[in-house]
C-alpha cells in the first residue's frame, strides 16, 4: 500500500457514506441526499484506490480513477447545492440556486 493512512481513511469514509445512503435509501428515498452520500462513498473509493494502489501517475488507470474521483466530487456538490436550496424560504430563489448548481457541476466537468 503506497500510502496507508490516506487509503484506510478513504476506505473508512467510503463505508462510512455507503452505511449512511442505505439508511437514507431505507427511510425516505431523498434523491438529494441519497446522491450526496452515494457520490461521496464512489469519490472516496476511487480516491483510497487512486492513492493506495496506483503507483504511476501518468497510467490510463490512474487517470481514468482520479478523474471519476473528481467528477464524484463535482456530484456530490451539486447534490449539496440541492439540499442546501431547500432551507430557503424563496422558492424563486431556490429554483435559481438549483440552475446555478447545474451550470458549476457541468463546468467543474469540463474542466476535469
Amino acid at each position: 500500500m503506497l500510502e496507508p493512512a490516506v487509503t484506510i481513511t478513504d476506505f473508512v469514509l467510503a463505508t462510512q457514506s455507503f452505511c449512511f445512503a442505505v439508511l437514507v435509501y431505507r427511510e425516505s428515498t431523498d434523491l438529494p441526499w441519497l446522491t450526496f452520500f452515494g457520490t461521496l462513498c464512489i469519490a472516496s473509493l476511487a480516491g483510497g484506490v487512486t492513492h493506495g494502489f496506483i503507483p504511476e501517475e501518468s497510467s490510463l488507470n490512474y487517470a481514468i480513477l482520479w478523474k471519476a474521483a473528481l467528477i464524484a466530487i463535482g456530484a456530490m456538490t451539486l447534490a449539496g447545492w440541492y439540499v442546501g436550496a431547500r432551507f430557503l424560504e424563496n422558492n424563486r430563489v431556490a429554483r435559481w440556486t438549483k440552475k446555478f448548481a447545474i451550470v458549476q457541476f457541468f463546468l467543474f466537468s469540463a474542466v476535469v
